[in-house]
């Protein structure tokens, strides 16, 4: 059955937090929802296939401990349980965060979580946070999901030139999920490698551009995105994007600029306004995990 869609509000984003200490548990799924995600919490396997057994339970990230007990005394572990979750939702499955107070950080690895968090650490409360927010965002920017499958049909059956094109994405694609999984505004900076430069703004309809074959963006923007993680200093995004200079981009100081594309001679970089809150900015790790996921969008989620 093709998809059309129902409605232009974006929905809440539904997080799934496995964790047996009532404690943690609560105000975890508390910071949560001040987030604006719609939060479901489990301390157990047996309460968590109850909630599966609920319609609608479409679950974009799941947060699970390791070391997990269910009413019957059966010992599970939340990477097994993550599994079976994931069996639920085949076709695209939640992103996985580990919260643990132990070290299973290889094994973590290994199965592919988007990340190993400990407990014990100082700001692993906020890092969680912000780690559920950029892995729903991977989620929601797969192009297997079929809201974005059909807004990338939309703009590819207008037969658009290059700069036309890539603002359709920024506007009807990116900038969409960036503002319901990170609360935050964005704009987005894209160079065609002659020396023009434009800033696109989500809130800005007009458009112009040369031409250029859509299927190579669309292709190219989507699969064989740079998979270096890194994050532009205005120098650096001066030296990114052609045709504008280090003066021009100082207008844009305290922005963080997150490289999106970059092959044969486009380059598509996005501003995040305001900056990437302090505490997140200065763990360099999180840093690096957040520029690659905005990065890796397209890659198979399987």
């Amino acid at each position: 059955m093709m998809y059309a869609p129902t409605s232009s509000v974006a929905t809440p984003k539904t997080v799934l937090f496995v964790e047996n200490d009532h404690d943690i548990r609560v105000p975890v799924l508390l910071n949560l929802e001040a987030r604006g995600f719609r939060t479901l919490g489990a301390p157990d396997r047996a309460s968590v296939h109850e909630l599966l057994k609920k319609p609608h339970q479409d679950i974009d990230v799941m947060i699970l401990d390791v070391s997990l007990e269910d009413a019957a005394s059966h010992a599970t572990t939340g990477f097994d349980l993550g599994q079976e979750v994931i069996d639920t939702q085949p076709d695209l499955p939640p992103r996985r965060i580990v919260y643990s107070g132990h070290n299973y950080y290889e094994e973590a690895m290994r199965i592919g979580v988007d990340a190993y968090i400990g407990k014990l650490e100082p700001e692993s409360p906020i890092i969680l946070l912000n780690s559920v927010e950029t892995s729903s965002l991977v989620r929601n920017l797969s192009p297997v999901r079929p809201e974005i499958s059909w807004k990338l049909g939309q703009i590819g059956e207008k037969n658009l030139d290059t700069v036309t094109a890539v603002k359709h994405i920024c506007r009807q694609v990116i900038a969409p999920e960036v503002k319901v999984c990170l609360g935050i505004p964005c704009f987005f900076v894209f160079s065609d490698g002659t020396g023009h430069t434009k800033i696109i703004d989500p809130q800005d309809e007009s458009s112009a551009g040369d031409s250029e074959d859509w299927g190579r963006i669309q292709a190219e923007t989507f699969e064989d995105l740079s998979r270096d993680p890194f994050v532009l200093s205005l120098d650096e995004i001066s030296a990114f994007i052609t045709g504008k200079s280090l003066d021009y981009f100082s207008q844009f100081a305290g922005t963080s600029f997150i490289p999106l594309y970059d092959e044969d001679g486009l380059r598509l970089a996005m501003g995040i306004r305001p900056p990437l809150r302090a505490d997140f900015l200065s763990d360099q790790k999180n840093l690096t995990r957040y520029a690659k996921k905005l990065k890796s969008f397209s890659r198979d989620e399987s």
